[in-house]
């Protein structure tokens, strides 16, 4: 009964003064009632009895649209795939997102604006629109009715309905429309079907009434056609006259051609017109061909004619022939008759000879193939979309390095005068959001993040910026050894810190490197000063020398501090190497030396020489560990030729030293071993160069040797040799055995080495 008590009165004491603050307070957890921060602003802190509440405003990206007692702003809404950005966001309002045309809104936020839209859905083949669709409703399709069909999904048309003197050659459907023919003469082909029915049916084939009366017919006017006799080809163009009266505007396109180009070669022939008629003549015919073949398969966007003739095995020249004709001057009466006789080459062979069982027709024949056309459109427009989302991601980068930056400036600006500048403050708990924000971005885009850093204002600042941090920016003490000021890398030091991982360390050096090697082409010193010092920072904070060994934990962890990664990473070293030569600039030197020292396998010294040496080449200037050797200092290199000729000459003199290395020593090993021999001649070790059959001795003896052993006992050993033993051999004592010792006054001589 007692706990119970003394629990309601706790809850009482709790919850009494916050149920009691008014509509413009918030309670706290200490019980007080705070003035709530007005519409684009937060809390940052609470009231106490003697201030009142501290606001802070809302960042980019965020917005507050009520009075509240809220520790963090509202993330506005990104439009998504299908949306467009009608209102921006504020510091008080949300992004507004309204429909783009051909889409309708599927989730509304509220009546000012939509979350998610879709696309309207597109009417299959036999269907019809019934209700046309808007920004918020979808497209409703119906079904066409018996008697009906649709081929686009937008309407439905009628059947055709059949003459008396007409057959039904094949029946209607909801996609397609009845086929007649004549009944009489049953006067139709075959051709090829359609690509999409080929897919289907491959052996089944699509029939359409033709002009001509029979295949007979047909020949007939192939064959004169393409006959050398004026008066035959005069009868072909006549057939063909009574063909276009008969298919009325839908004569074949490849007909019409023919029947043009073979009109200007018997007029060539007649004689009756003069040189530049005849070029007018065949230039029209030749571009109604071009332009006629092709049209059909251009798409809804323009595509080349170069590329769709390409596709139609139709020579380029004979484009470039059309073009001349139109932009520039007339060709001759030569190139006329060439294109011509080319042109109607093709159309015999693309066309003609493919009718009537022949072979399948081509597709610039048929309507352009639809399927090709929807999936250029859809890869244009998931290409516009990609293009979109990347210049969202790209805007949204910017604004959050801003955000971050401003954060900064306010914490750099709020120091008190009595402290030094270079003692940055830690960051706002605040600011903890923003950096998870831009950790998120980094994982989804991390490519995108970085390339935004490498701009000017973020990792390379302006002189505007460094003024304001309390830089110097003409102070670059050492030019060819950049280092960042301290203050100015404790300013991003709390953002690289939290972007800090292995992944992210590589891809920063790759881009620093491929930033500093556009500046090759471009003279930028504030630019390449700042990237070399970023690229020497991170190197010199994977660093592990030997001077750091012996330092206390006060020392290790003030030098810790401003490392923007404190644990040894494993650095592609190979690319380094290569991307640092790749970008040659006057921190070249300092930058290759610095990848050399931190290798956890350095390379030989001389590969680590030829490497300064070249970069000595690019960068023009002196390179440390090869000032030592006066031959370079005394004639520098400067070009390839003069290095490939310095190798050589190198190359001649280490191979005429090596030869007269060896004969040198051939004849000191030849002296040395006749020496030997005078020596030891007379004595039990003497040299032998007899011939001896050693298989008439036993093991262990040798010719003349005597059968006691005492001879071959050493009475006194020396490690002296035998040139440095000042005796001279007693050659004149008349020896009783062959090959007995040689003894001097200190005994018999011996030699280690023999």
């Amino acid at each position: 009964m007692h706990l119970t008590l003394v629990v309601l009165v706790y809850l009482a004491a709790v919850l009494l003064p916050v149920l009691g603050c008014l509509s413009k307070e918030y309670g706290t957890r200490s019980g007080l009632c705070c003035p709530m921060c007005s519409e684009g602003t937060v809390v940052r802190v609470d009231c106490t009895p003697l201030s009142g509440t501290r606001c802070s405003s809302c960042v980019n990206g965020t917005f507050m649209n009520r009075p509240n007692g809220l520790r963090s702003c509202i993330p506005c809404i990104v439009c998504d795939q299908g949306l467009f950005v009608k209102q921006e966001c504020t510091a008080t309002t949300d992004t507004v997102c309204d429909v783009l045309s051909g889409h309708f809104c599927k989730e509304l936020i509220d009546d000012t604006g939509c979350s998610v839209a879709q696309k309207h859905t597109r009417c299959a083949p036999g269907q019809r629109i019934k209700e046309p669709g808007n920004k918020k409703t979808d497209t409703v399709c119906e079904q066409c009715q018996p008697g009906y069909f649709s081929t686009d999904g937008v309407n439905c048309t009628n059947w055709t309905i059949c003459l008396e003197t007409q057959v039904k050659v094949k029946e209607g459907s909801t996609r397609s429309d009845v086929i007649c023919g004549s009944a009489s003469r049953q006067n139709f082909c075959y051709s090829r079907p359609s690509a999409v029915e080929m897919k289907k049916k491959s052996s089944e084939k699509k029939r359409h009434v033709v002009a001509w009366t029979n295949k007979a017919e047909w020949d007939q006017v192939l064959e004169y056609l393409y006959s050398k006799d004026s008066a035959l080809q005069r009868y072909a163009l006549q057939r063909i006259s009574a063909w276009k009266g008969r298919y009325a505007n839908s004569t074949p396109v490849a007909v019409d051609c023919t029947a043009d180009l073979v009109r200007c070669q018997v007029l060539d022939r007649s004689g009756q017109l003069d040189g530049d008629d005849l070029v007018l003549l065949y230039g029209a015919g030749l571009v109604r061909f071009v332009n006629l073949i092709t049209e059909r398969q251009q798409g809804r966007t323009a595509r080349p004619l170069r590329r769709l003739a390409g596709n139609l095995n139709i020579p380029e020249w004979v484009v470039d022939l059309r073009h001349d004709f139109t932009h520039r001057k007339l060709p001759s009466l030569k190139w006329c008759r060439k294109g011509c006789k080319v042109v109607l080459e093709w159309l015999q062979q693309e066309y003609w000879s493919r009718q009537l069982g022949g072979g399948p027709n081509e597709d610039w024949e048929s309507e352009s193939d639809g399927e090709e056309e929807e999936s250029d459109l859809k890869r244009q427009e998931d290409e516009l979309l990609a293009r979109q989302k990347e210049m969202e991601a790209y805007k949204n980068a910017r604004e959050l390095l801003i955000s971050f930056e401003k954060e900064q400036y306010q914490a750099f600006n709020g120091l008190p005068e009595d402290k030094e500048k270079n003692l940055w403050p830690a960051p706002f708990a605040d600011m903890s959001w923003l950096l998870g924000e831009i950790k998120q971005f980094a994982l989804q885009s991390s490519n995108l993040l970085v390339d935004v850093l490498l701009e000017d204002g973020f990792l390379v600042p302006t002189v505007e910026q460094l003024e304001t941090l309390g830089c110097d920016p003409s102070d670059n003490a050492s030019p060819t050894e950049p280092r960042l000021a301290q203050t100015f890398l404790r300013f991003w030091l709390p953002l690289l810190k939290m972007l800090n991982s292995p992944a992210f360390i590589h891809l920063l050096l790759e881009k620093l490197f491929g930033e500093l090697k556009v500046l090759t082409k471009e003279q930028n010193h504030h630019r390449a000063f700042y990237l070399s010092g970023w690229i020497a920072e991170i190197i010199l904070c994977n660093g592990n020398k030997f001077e750091y060994h012996f330092e206390t934990k006060g020392q290790k962890k003030a030098r810790m501090k401003d490392r923007v990664f404190v644990n040894r990473i494993q650095l592609r070293w190979q690319q380094l190497l290569s991307a640092c030569l790749d970008a040659p600039c006057i921190c070249t030197p300092h930058l290759l030396q610095l990848i050399l020292d931190d290798m956890e396998h350095p390379l030989p010294l001389e590969t680590r020489q030829r490497l300064f040496q070249l970069c000595s080449i690019y960068t023009q200037s002196s390179h440390s560990e090869c000032d030592s050797s006066p031959a370079l200092t005394q004639q520098p290199i400067y070009t390839l030729e003069s290095l490939h000729e310095k190798l050589q000459r190198s190359r001649r003199r280490s191979a005429a030293a090596a030869e007269r290395s060896e004969s040198s020593q051939e004849y000191s090993w030849a002296d040395t071993h006749a020496e030997k021999a005078r020596l030891l001649r007379g004595s039990p070790w003497q040299l032998c160069s007899d011939k001896v059959l050693w298989k008439n001795y036993p093991l262990g003896k040798v010719p003349g040797q005597s059968d006691d052993p005492s001879c071959l006992m050493v009475e006194n050993y020396s490690t002296m040799t035998v040139f440095d033993q000042p005796v001279e051999l007693e050659s004149n004592t008349t020896h009783n055995v062959t090959g007995a010792p040689v003894r001097t006054a200190d005994g018999l001589l011996w030699n280690h080495s023999d």
